[in-house]
């Protein structure tokens, strides 16, 4: 089986310090640009025009950003403030948000 090409970074774990953990797909910011967001638009706008209901392209789509970047809806980018926090260990937050939370990451893939 041929191995198709990576579109992301790296997948992330991440641990708050209440314990809480989750998994995030780290995604350059070009190709949050250049292919995630412009196909995910475009899902949102073919499902809004069908009563908020997948269709056979749209559901086409969604497959196509998963293959490309695994789970497509957990990614982060690099300049987001979870993409940020990888090598610092800080997540910096708006003070409404709760302001800065030590955050521990654990590359899985």
């Amino acid at each position: 089986m041929k191995k198709h090409k990576k579109y992301f970074l790296g997948v992330y774990e991440i641990t708050y310090t209440n314990g809480f953990k989750q998994q995030k797909i780290l995604v350059s910011n070009e190709n949050y640009n250049d292919l995630l967001k412009p196909l995910d638009k475009a899902i949102n706008i073919i499902e809004d025009n069908n009563n908020k209901k997948p269709t056979n392209q749209s559901i086409s789509l969604k497959n196509t950003l998963n293959f490309l970047f695994e789970d497509y809806k957990i990614f982060m980018t690099e300049d987001s403030p979870l993409g940020k926090s990888i090598k610092t260990g800080i997540l910096s937050l708006p003070q409404i948000q709760g302001g800065e939370h030590n955050v521990k990451w654990r590359k899985i893939k």
